[in-house]
């Protein structure tokens, strides 16, 4: 994955049948928001889609998502359907995924370190405040 000038991300790739490489502008295909120049990438797969995780202009956190059978890319702001608080700028940003759930973690302008998740058995998005939830400190001005 690739952020253009224009602050759109972008997909590099080679095709198995030994074509050229190629590149796929993920942002205009999935119709999402461009990315906060600077931006972090994160992503992950689990076992139906491949996931792709930045920092909108507005400090949303934005997903894009490809499903491994086929079809198209479409795109979440994790943020909102989370109800989560907005990233502060220069987040780090991190993700994976484990048996049970997705998780991104990002710090906002307080310093928290916030967790959106999702249960792969379904469901909805949700935020936690991990910081809070762990009695922390907050995380040091331009560490996260």
């Amino acid at each position: 994955m690739s952020l253009g000038t224009d602050r759109h991300l972008r997909e590099l790739y080679a095709p198995a049948a030994g074509d050229a490489w190629k590149q796929t502008d993920l942002t205009t295909s999935a119709g999402a928001s461009s990315a906060l120049p600077g931006t972090v990438l994160s992503s992950w797969i689990d076992q139906k889609y491949q996931h792709l995780v930045y920092l909108s202009a507005n400090q949303h956190i934005h997903e894009l998502y490809f499903p491994l059978a086929g079809g198209h890319w479409k795109q979440n702001d994790l943020t909102s359907t989370a109800s989560g608080p907005a990233a502060t700028l220069g987040s780090a940003l991190t993700s994976w995924v484990d048996h049970n759930y997705q998780h991104v973690v990002y710090i906002t302008s307080d310093g928290h370190a916030h967790e959106l998740y999702y249960p792969l058995a379904g469901g909805r998005w949700k935020q936690n405040d991990l910081t809070a939830s762990a009695g922390a400190p907050p995380a040091l001005s331009g560490s996260g």
